[in-house]
């Protein structure tokens, strides 16, 4: 049988633990309303602005952490499926926090480096 309040306060507590890493890290990371479970949110936490659904399973991953080893990533994959990259939180934290892709405005060409005259200039 699976579900039920303990199955659901376990995944709480990892989700604390990572929001607590996160924070304590300087990167920004909250809970995603009932953890994925209303209508247009998907997902358990929004980390760096980026979605996030966070598992836990007493012995399900421990493979993973075997091939993981003193390696800083690990990277899977099924058959035709895209490659996964796993890495400890906070490896990720310290060395590969998400930055946001701000548009930059152009700048304007400093005279003589377009090519173009300036305005009032003679060609």
């Amino acid at each position: 049988m699976s579900g039920g309040a303990r199955p659901r306060r376990k995944g709480y507590r990892l989700e604390a633990k990572v929001r607590a890493m996160a924070t304590t890290a300087g990167t920004e990371c909250v809970r995603v309303p009932l953890s994925g479970g209303a209508p247009g949110w998907a997902g358990d936490l929004m980390l760096a602005g980026r979605r996030f659904e966070v598992k836990a399973r007493a012995a399900g991953f421990r493979r993973l952490y075997r091939w993981l080893g003193p390696h800083f990533g690990l990277v899977v994959a099924a058959d035709r499926a895209e490659p996964l990259v796993v890495i400890r939180l906070g490896d990720f934290l310290r060395h590969c926090a998400f930055r946001d892709r701000v548009p930059v405005p152009r700048q304007k060409c400093p005279a003589g480096i377009s090519g173009r005259p300036e305005a009032g200039e003679a060609r």
